[in-house]
Formats: structure tokens, C-alpha cells, sequence
């Protein structure tokens, strides 16, 4: 369980911390819209969610994930009765058989496991395609039967990612092999987390503002509840971005160090709302609220105060900063000059330690945790931050004499 300590505490600044803010958002009506949200800066920018058929996740080179629109009723059935030689021949007959055909679904937990990758077993098995250890690049071994947003059944083959010109090569077609069309999508955008594919317009579009800039999603999304999918209007968190609930405490005793925070997309979900039959309106969950660590790792208490449904898709809540990253002066003392470069810093960060006393040198998050500790320290050090999240820390240097804290950013 993540435990904010007395050091983080004190990266608490005052004024405007604790004030609570009242703001709201539109899915707009049937939930047609997607919205990035900034707790920091508030709504960040909008897309339509019922544009597309599927997406290919580029937000790593090293990811092979595409999802579906299950939100607006894209279905996706990978074939399973023979290989990508059966292009041609490829129909519907026993789609919905488990002889032929194997639906596949996103998790609506994690931006890592998609539709596509349904029956994956693991690298080098990516589901749609194989890993090549020489080339690097995941060549297309599946194919796939997809019902579009528009209810069409089209036939659908992820035929190459390739490494090196970082790209993704989809043919589709008509079940009668007309309109038989191949889309290139390069991959080189960044700062995104997908590109958004029509397949009946064989078009990508960049429907995203850039993933630094958002910490939550209003969306339609289909969401998994276990022995059932069913499409709802709900928040999924961007990637880095971490959710504690609380659930069944009053919002006004609720502790942010009670639950542990999760980094699974859904923690907020849609479950803060229920349609109430006999008002026909939708009652909103008693004494739940949550706990949001954002993109630049400080902490909010957010909940909800009304929800209009799909009329209008107004939605609104408060947040509340709880604890921001902003760092005291008082904090940053300094009784000797510790040298430490470069910062922000990405792989490597270089200390530089004075005269020849040794010194214990520690690696602190703004949550409190102590990342890296090491005794005995002395002159020039190498630390290899290549392992650790990006963020800011404190790069504590002290021994029986003199104590020197700075901030640092690992990128």
C-alpha cells in the first residue's frame, strides 16, 4: 500500500491546496465524445468516439497493441480454423461457432492488453502476429473477421509492424473480396497513444492531444464485467497515472492512505453511477470518491456530484488538490555544494561530492519512499536512473555534518 510520509507532507504548499474545485464535462449527447482532462488545467481537448473502428497504440516502439471501438459496437473474431493463406476464402460462416472463430475484446484494465492480442500467449505469440528475433518486426499470422461501428462485416489482416520505419500495415476487405484496400500508418507521432483507424474510409486520424497533457478519459468503452461485456460511459486514467478508491467512507473522512493506489485504467470506471428504474435517472453512488496521483505526481481527492446520462452527457464533480510536488524552500536546504547533473536527466545522473568525506546518498520520491540507498559515498559518482519511473525526486546527500536535499527530474 502506498503511504505518504512525513517527508511528502512537507511537500505540501499552502494557500489554494486544500480549496475545492467545482468543474464539469459533456460526453455530449449518446456519449459521443471523448474527453481528456487535466485536473491541473482542466479539459484539455475533445474527440468524437464514434469515428473510428480501431486503433494502434503507439505510445512505445516496443508495443504491438490495437483496440477496438467496443464502445459504439465494433466486434472483432479472430479465425482460428486455418492461417493467412485463407484470405480469399475467408467468411462468416461460423462466426459465432468456436469451431471457426474466437471473439476477442479489450481489457478495459490495462492499455497493454488489446482485442487484437486476445490469444496471445506471450512474446513472441502477439496474437495477430509473430515476433521475428532478426528483423525485430511482428509479421501478421491471423486473420480477422471485424464488424465496424457501422455494423458492416469487413475482413481484416494486420499484415506487418515493422521496426526500423516504425510502421503498421493493415489490409482490409469486403467478405466478397471487394474493396480490397491496404493502409500504411506511421507510427513516428509523438506523444500520442494511438491513431485512430476508419476502415470503411481506410483513413488514421490523430484524434488525441498529447499524452503528457491529460490525466483522465471521459469515453464510452465496453467494459468487462466478468461473466458479461456491456458498453457504458465511465473514466479510464491516462498511462502513468495512479487511482486509489474510496468506497463506503464519507467523502469528508476519506483517507488517501487507506487504499492502495493502482495504476489499472479502470480504478474510477462507471460504477460511480446507476440507472434508477423507477426515476428513470441515474442516482450517483453514496460515499464514494477517489484519489488521483496525476502526470506531474501530485494528488487529488475527486468525486462526483451529478450525472445527466446520455440526453445530454453532462457530468459534474469536485476535486480537490491534496498534495503537490511544489517543493518548500525551507525543504531545500543546502549546507554544501553538492553538484548534480544534468538535470531533468534520462539514463544517468552525475554527482559530484565535495572534498573527501564520505557521505550517504539517498534517491526519494514525492510520495516518500526511498528509492535508492547507498553509504560510504565519496567524490565523482554514476547513478543509473534508467530503472526508475519518470518524475520528480529528492536527492538526498548528508553524513554527521552537513545535509544537502535538491530536486531532481528523471525523464
Amino acid at each position: 500500500m502506498k503511504k505518504y510520509t512525513k517527508l511528502s507532507l512537507a511537500l505540501l504548499i499552502s494557500g489554494n491546496l486544500l480549496a475545492q474545485t467545482n468543474d464539469n464535462i459533456s460526453y455530449k449527447s449518446g456519449y459521443t465524445n471523448s474527453v481528456y482532462y487535466s485536473l491541473e488545467y482542466g479539459e484539455i481537448a475533445t474527440s468524437k468516439t464514434s469515428d473510428w473502428d480501431l486503433a494502434v497504440a503507439i505510445y512505445s516502439t516496443q508495443t504491438a497493441s490495437i483496440i477496438i471501438n467496443g464502445g459504439f459496437g465494433t466486434e472483432l473474431y479472430q479465425y482460428t480454423a486455418g492461417d493467412t493463406s485463407d484470405w480469399k476464402s475467408l467468411d462468416t460462416v461460423g462466426l459465432y461457432s468456436s469451431s471457426r472463430y474466437k471473439q476477442c475484446f479489450d481489457t478495459d484494465t490495462s492499455h497493454y492488453l488489446s482485442a487484437f492480442e486476445y490469444n496471445s500467449s506471450g512474446h513472441p505469440n502477439y496474437g495477430w502476429g509473430m515476433y521475428n528475433s532478426i528483423t525485430h518486426n511482428v509479421i501478421g499470422t491471423s486473420l480477422f473477421v471485424l464488424k465496424t461501428q457501422l455494423g458492416k462485416y469487413k475482413k481484416v489482416w494486420i499484415v506487418e509492424q515493422q521496426a526500423m520505419q516504425q510502421t503498421t500495415t493493415i489490409k482490409t476487405s469486403d467478405l466478397d473480396n471487394s474493396n480490397e484496400k491496404t493502409l500504411v500508418i506511421d507510427r513516428k507521432v509523438p506523444n500520442r497513444n494511438y491513431l485512430y483507424v476508419d476502415i470503411e474510409a481506410n483513413t488514421v486520424e490523430d484524434l488525441e492531444p498529447s499524452n503528457q497533457s491529460y490525466d483522465l478519459i471521459f469515453t464510452k468503452y465496453l467494459g468487462d464485467f466478468g461473466t458479461f461485456t456491456y458498453p457504458v460511459s465511465g473514466v479510464l486514467s491516462n498511462i502513468g497515472v495512479s487511482v486509489a478508491e474510496s468506497r463506503g467512507v464519507d467523502i469528508a473522512e476519506a483517507d488517501m492512505n487507506a487504499n492502495p493506489f493502482s495504476k489499472r485504467m479502470n480504478v474510477i470506471g462507471s460504477d460511480w453511477k446507476s440507472f434508477n428504474n423507477s426515476s428513470f435517472q441515474y442516482d450517483l453512488t453514496d460515499s464514494l470518491s477517489f484519489f488521483i496521483e496525476d502526470k506531474a505526481s501530485n494528488v487529488w481527492h475527486l468525486w462526483f456530484t451529478s450525472f445527466e446520462g446520455s440526453s445530454t452527457g453532462n457530468v459534474e464533480f469536485v476535486k480537490q488538490k491534496v498534495l503537490s510536488t511544489s517543493v518548500s524552500n525551507d525543504l531545500l536546504e543546502s549546507k554544501l555544494n553538492v553538484l548534480v547533473f544534468p538535470n531533468p536527466a534520462n539514463e544517468t545522473l552525475k554527482i559530484n561530492l565535495p572534498n573527501e568525506k564520505t557521505f550517504t546518498v539517498e534517491l526519494i520520491s514525492v510520495t516518500g519512499k526511498t528509492i535508492m540507498h547507498s553509504e560510504n559515498l565519496k567524490g565523482k559518482l554514476r547513478l543509473d536512473a534508467s530503472g526508475f519511473d519518470s518524475g520528480i525526486y529528492l536527492l538526498k546527500v548528508e553524513n554527521s555534518e552537513f545535509t544537502s536535499i535538491q530536486k531532481i527530474v528523471l525523464q
